[in-house]
């Protein structure tokens, strides 16, 4: 669509906009999925409570885990959050949307296969950093 803005018979000024979705869409830049039905997609809750000494080392790892996650199939996006709790510890609140339940089991097999491959346990390093994990999944309530 082209917008044209005229004074006096001329154009003063000119705007193009294109459909941008359906073009990154075409490209794979954005998946399809992102407008699966809310019915079916989980969103992956972890909550990660630790002393702000731990803070780097251990989104360090989690980047790590972003960049792993962010290729695998029903991957639709994540997002990070973070707060001092009343006690001056950090807490982190990472989601994460899939396409489905499948998506979900299937992305834990991977990371976990990974996890053997490289020799990382989870537990011993939030042991390590005094981290505390909670982990909960969710669906929209409304679609």
């Amino acid at each position: 669509m082209a917008i044209y803005k005229l004074k006096a018979r001329k154009i003063i000024s000119h705007q193009v906009i294109t459909n941008q979705l359906s073009f990154l869409q075409q490209l794979n830049v954005i998946h399809h999925t992102l407008w699966a039905p809310s019915s079916e997609r989980v969103y992956f809750v972890d909550r990660f409570t630790m002393p702000q000494s731990s803070v780097q080392e251990f989104t360090e790892k989690m980047e790590v885990n972003r960049r792993l996650i962010r290729k695998l199939p029903g991957f639709i996006q994540d997002q990070i959050l973070v707060r001092e709790d009343n006690d001056g510890r950090t807490v982190i609140l990472t989601i994460a949307a899939w396409d489905n339940q499948a998506s979900l089991d299937n992305a834990k097999k991977i990371v976990q296969d990974e996890y053997k491959k490289s020799g990382f346990h989870p537990q011993e390093f939030y042991r390590k950093l005094h981290i505390q994990m909670e982990r909960e999944t969710f669906r929209s309530l409304i679609e």
